[in-house]
């Protein structure tokens, strides 16, 4: 069996490698308990599937964090992160213009993240959008 190989060697654990895999829009509390639900296994399957074949016979040990674990153990109220919550209309229209338009008052200081447009989980956009910003910004000074 040929076992997927990762393509950056920093998230290597001794011989193994290691996978995040992050499920959004979880319930807060499954009834019966986390424990013994199926749902986590679910989630393993379908990213499975959509790997390919090997992968999940490669996968040897793994763990979930619900919604309650993050409640219980970070603060973050039902399981929820704060992001960019303001949605597509807020941007256009240019509400908090530091979270849509990455450009603060103060000179040369940028904003991106989680907080800013479009938010987490849509994973680099901010990003990319600020680094734009900073590059037209470089360009008329």
């Amino acid at each position: 069996m040929n076992t997927p190989s990762v393509l950056d060697p920093t998230m290597r654990v001794g011989a193994d490698h290691l996978l995040s895999l992050e499920v959004l829009w979880t319930p807060y509390a499954v009834p019966g308990g986390w424990a013994g639900s199926a749902e986590p296994q679910r989630w393993l399957d379908l990213l499975a599937a959509q790997v390919g074949p090997g992968f999940a016979g490669g996968v040897r040990r793994w763990r979930v964090v619900t919604p309650e674990d993050y409640e219980r153990d970070l603060g973050m109220p039902r399981g929820w992160a704060p992001s960019f919550s303001g949605g597509p209309l807020a941007a256009l229209v240019g509400r908090d213009r530091e979270l849509t338009r990455y450009a603060t008052p103060v000179r040369g200081l940028f904003l991106t993240g989680a907080g800013t447009f479009p938010g987490a989980g849509v994973w680099g956009a901010s990003g990319r959008n600020a680094a734009a910003v900073v590059l037209a910004d470089a360009q008329r000074a």
